[in-house]
């Protein structure tokens, strides 16, 4: 763990330090003599910033609970009937016919995404180019994409494959990705604000084709008004994390103007052979 004075949102504290974690504290680095000087200016700033992420966060809270809406009137619209036999067709085509194990695949739980000052930000496009079979999930809010990846990525952890599951920012309980490497399977949300262009040989999976048309038009115009003030809400929050990061960016200043970067540089090359020479010795024990 690094420890600086700018690391409140992500600290993590070693679990086992002295034997496994170790804490590697740049504070010894700093002049505090000379941050001393700027003891006002810090602690508002560092004020300031604690209030911005936490109005950010309301803010996103706020546009959560307009897309649940959102949701709620797809689900309404739902034929889960059609959704389910939707599931096991795409089911049969990504794990076929195999048997459940008696060993349980591993899973992994991961982000390809995040919301940035710059707004929604992911990586998609890298983690999905080498897999050779990719389904794309299209459909509206509620319409049963994540649960549909979620009995796939079930089903093929009963049958002992790894699994890679990536989870949404906004709301981690959903699942937005899941990838199957020993399959050479990914499947995917197309939705905004990742929406993912397919390439021809890929497999779309359509969640709105379970919709019943009648409901989905009674319910259009909410859904539109949602839409627009969940934008409004969602945009807002960006404006005030962008906000957040200028401030943080403004608090640096203090702290580079202080900090003994040869003595860092020093410490980085010192560790960095340290891991190097554990690395080494673990080859030569596993040998």
């Amino acid at each position: 763990m690094v420890s600086t004075a700018d690391t409140t949102l992500h600290i993590v504290d070693p679990k086992n330090p002295g034997c496994v974690d170790e804490i590697i504290h740049l504070g010894d680095f700093w002049d505090e003599h000379r941050l001393r000087k700027h003891k006002k200016d810090i602690i508002a700033i560092n004020h300031d910033i604690g209030l911005t992420f936490a109005r950010a966060y309301r803010f996103l809270k706020a546009a959560k609970a307009v897309y649940d809406d959102i949701e709620t009137c797809n689900v309404l619209c739902m034929d889960f009937g059609k959704a389910n036999v939707l599931s096991e067709q795409v089911l049969i085509q990504v794990v076929g016919r195999s048997p459940v194990s008696s060993q349980v695949g591993r899973q992994r739980h991961l982000f390809a995404s995040a919301i940035t000052p710059e707004g929604m930000m992911n990586y998609l496009d890298t983690i999905i180019a080498p897999y050779d079979r990719r389904f794309i999930i299209e459909g509206e809010p509620g319409t049963g994409k994540s649960t549909l990846l979620k009995k796939i990525a079930t089903s093929a952890l009963e049958r002992g494959y790894d699994v890679e599951m990536y989870h949404c920012p906004l709301n981690p309980e959903k699942v937005e990705h899941v990838f199957i490497p020993a399959l050479g399977v990914a499947l995917t949300k197309s939705i905004e604000p990742h929406r993912f262009h397919p390439a021809p040989d890929d497999k779309l999976v359509d969640m709105n084709a379970c919709m019943n048309a009648e409901l989905v038009k009674r319910f259009s115009q909410l859904t539109m008004e949602n839409t627009a003030v969940f934008n409004m809400l969602f945009d807002r929050a960006i404006q005030f994390i962008s906000e957040a990061k200028a401030l943080h960016d403004r608090l640096e200043t203090y702290y580079t103007a202080a900090m003994d970067f040869e003595g860092i540089e020093k410490l980085r090359k010192a560790t960095l052979d340290r891991i190097l020479r554990y690395a080494a010795e673990a080859d030569v024990k596993v040998s």
